[in-house]
């Protein structure tokens, strides 16, 4: 039987109980709270950070120009939280090498273009065991050995995949040629593999190839004239030859009636009838959202990402030099040229410039 007295007692210590609950949720609650505060404080840290990003190229030109942009484009200096810096190195192995020192040492994060930075960077990352994420892009083969056997820590980066018959294409169907001339640089072992297939590419269009090894460029006319009347165009391979040594050769053609085509965009305004290269504006777009992952949303601190980029083209087109040969564009290239809505990348210096 419950007295009074008892029933008291029951009372007070179910209040104090109450009480003493209450206190707890609330003391809880407010570590909890503050636990949000500090971490919200910490992400708008963590976002207000500036990172610093390094781009080293092989050479200045547009290609290096449009892929830091694209990379600009997602990782926006405006606001502070990044910090982006273009490098070249005039296709020199040991400025290369001075560059990925420095950016190893001093940036948050480093990007390369082609095999050559990108093998340099990570035999660099290695020598000084330098924990800077590298990511790289311009590479066609990601399983090469120098990722697997010399890479220092964690690596992602976009493999680049040529189609080389929409090349093909579009040189057919500017100029019906019978036989072409492939100039490449003895000493880019990167150009191996885009030789072969450039080559299957014109014989698969019933294209004789011969095939003209460079490696020094001060008796390039003299090799040619050896062959004057057996070829009546030739296919220039990017990084074969200085601006210098384009415009000897753009000479040496509009002498002799020849058409010369280009893996490389720049070259139609040095008078190359076409340039043809690889969309780097978009590519360097995507290099930016792996640039994000990477330093923000932390998604590729563990992994190694590798993303196969399949290369979308654009040309420019000298229409000094193909009017001099005598040659008309297309109409369906004329009407692309006229109606298409172009970006700043697409625009020739001197023509226009169109997606193939």
């Amino acid at each position: 039987m419950i007295t009074p007295q008892t029933g008291l007692l029951l009372l007070s210590a179910t209040a104090i109980t109450l009480v003493i609950g209450v206190v707890f949720v609330l003391f809880i609650r407010k570590i909890s709270f503050s636990s949000l505060i500090y971490q919200a404080k910490g992400i708008r840290k963590n976002r207000s950070r500036s990172f610093s990003i390094a781009v080293i190229t092989p050479q200045a030109d547009s290609a290096a120009q449009f892929l830091t942009e694209g990379i600009i484009r997602e990782c926006p200096e405006d606001n502070g939280a990044y910090q982006v810096e273009l490098f070249t190195c005039d296709n020199n192995r040991t400025t290369i090498s001075e560059q990925c020192h420095t950016a190893l040492k001093s940036f948050d994060l480093v990007v390369t273009h082609g095999l050559a930075c990108t093998t340099i960077a990570y035999k660099t990352a290695a020598k000084i065991s330098s924990p800077t994420p590298i990511i790289f892009c311009g590479v066609r083969d990601y399983h090469l050995s120098f990722l697997h056997e010399q890479a220092y820590g964690v690596w992602s980066g976009i493999t680049s995949q040529p189609n080389f018959n929409e090349q093909v294409q579009l040189i057919k169907s500017l100029k019906d040629i019978e036989t072409v001339m492939i100039l490449h640089n003895t000493h880019t072992h990167s150009q191996r593999t885009d030789l072969i297939e450039l080559s299957e590419a014109f014989e698969n269009k019933k294209v004789i190839v011969q095939v003209l090894p460079i490696s020094d460029q001060s008796n390039i006319n003299t090799q040619l004239t050896a062959r004057v009347g057996q070829i009546d165009a030739l296919f220039l391979m990017k990084g074969t030859l200085t601006s210098h040594g384009i415009q000897e050769l753009v000479t040496f053609c509009n002498r002799r009636n020849i058409t010369l085509f280009a893996y490389d965009t720049d070259s139609a305004a040095l008078g190359a009838v076409v340039g043809i290269g690889g969309e780097q504006y978009s590519l360097g777009e995507q290099i930016g959202r792996l640039i994000q992952d990477r330093l923000e949303t932390k998604h590729l601190k563990d992994t190694r990402a590798i993303i196969s980029h399949t290369e979308h083209y654009i040309f420019h087109i000298n229409k000094r030099s193909l009017n001099s040969q005598g040659l008309a564009l297309p109409e369906y290239l004329s009407y692309l040229l006229e109606h298409a809505h172009l970006n700043n990348e697409r625009n020739a210096v001197n023509d226009g410039t169109r997606n193939i």
